[in-house]
């Protein structure tokens, strides 16, 4: 007699678990024949419990930072030796507070170096920006480090245009003339600004600074230039990078594939287009049935229509919104026979059954498959 077996395997990332049973001709299973467990070591980093890929990539983007600042401090080095003949590294630091000079500049002439020292601090310290695609009002809404950064921005521009004062001068009238620390704590981003802010005192001092000689216009531009260049996220990594595309189109398109029917450039899976199209082929192979009803029945043009708009609108379409379209209170769905509450009742009977009869169950459990 031919012998039957099943193989159940549970897979993990650190781990796979399997299971051999010996089934009869209903697949029902008669006994387990063996078990057992295969354990390998996870992609993680020892260090911090992180996978390694998450690691590197970090540490990558880290470097691309320190790179990128590098090479605008030096541009504006350049900068500053075409326009003023200064070599910056050759600059009396120690008497000349960066703060003080941003301050000083606001209203009265610098000096060619003083106003050098203000430019590279500004260059050092751009203020934040972020990169995030989500809405910074939903993002203050959760309870997250970066949440706390942007009250703590906000709050900040609210002072600033109440008061009608650059960031500087917000942090000498806090600081008693920059005599304290300027340092952000876990739970307080009251020092933290805007790229938009430190923008705008740029602005600012350079115009004076314009108004008394000191630059033009096209330094003025040529800086601004330097200070604000980022680059953009789909551009990718620079020339020379195996990540990036040498200047040959976006990262994305780098990372789409083609599609092998028509060799076009596929749609991404979030694409409106593409979402759109689940949602009506769910919408058009859906069936259903009302309460007493023999046969399941498909939508309505009209319905699928409705539906379609709630979820243009709405984050997800309830149980409620079919009903309330399809205009029945207890409908039936073609592969659901039970409605969403006699479902969840159905749940909690069940798991109340386990708790009282756990002996019974257990009995069973080891007679059926043991």
């Amino acid at each position: 007699m031919k012998k039957l077996y099943s193989l159940g395997l549970d897979l993990g990332i650190a781990s796979i678990g399997w299971a051999l049973m010996k089934i009869n001709e209903n697949n029902e299973v008669i006994r387990i024949e063996d078990c057992g467990v295969k354990i390998f070591r996870k992609l993680e980093d020892d260090k911090d419990g992180k996978l390694a890929n998450f690691t590197r990539r970090t540490k990558r983007g880290q470097r691309r930072i320190r790179r990128r600042r590098q090479t605008r401090l030096r541009d504006l080095r350049k900068l500053l030796k075409h326009e003023f003949n200064i070599e910056f590294f050759n600059l009396d630091l120690s008497n000349n507070s960066p703060w003080h000079i941003r301050l000083k500049g606001l209203k009265e002439k610098l000096t060619k170096e003083e106003l050098s020292i203000a430019l590279y601090h500004y260059c050092k310290h751009r203020g934040f920006k972020s990169n995030r695609k989500v809405d910074d009002d939903e993002l203050k809404k959760t309870k997250s480090e970066d949440s706390v950064l942007l009250s703590g921005i906000e709050s900040v521009a609210n002072i600033l245009r109440d008061k009608d004062i650059t960031v500087v001068e917000y942090l000498a009238n806090k600081t008693d003339d920059f005599k304290e620390r300027i340092y952000n704590s876990p739970d307080n981003y009251m020092n933290t600004f805007s790229r938009k802010m430190i923008e705008d005192e740029i602005n600012k001092l350079l115009d004076t600074q314009v108004k008394f000689g000191v630059c033009n216009d096209e330094f003025k531009n040529k800086y601004l230039k330097i200070w604000s260049r980022q680059r953009d996220f789909s551009e990718g990594p620079g020339k020379g990078s195996i990540y990036g595309t040498d200047g040959q189109g976006s990262i994305i398109e780098k990372m789409v594939g083609k599609c092998s029917y028509d060799n076009e450039m596929r749609a991404p899976k979030g694409s409106f287009s593409a979402e759109s199209f689940v949602l009506l082929s769910m919408l058009v192979n859906l069936r259903y049935k009302g309460e007493n009803e023999g046969s399941y029945k498909s939508l309505t043009k009209e319905e699928i229509t409705k539906l379609y708009n709630i979820a243009l609108n709405k984050a997800k379409i309830t149980y409620k919104d079919v009903a309330s379209v399809i205009g029945k209170d207890k409908i039936r769905f073609k592969g659901l026979e039970l409605s969403k509450k006699e479902y969840i009742a159905k749940v909690k009977a069940f798991g109340k059954d386990i708790q009282e009869n756990k002996d019974e169950f257990d009995k069973y459990i080891n007679k059926t498959l043991l």
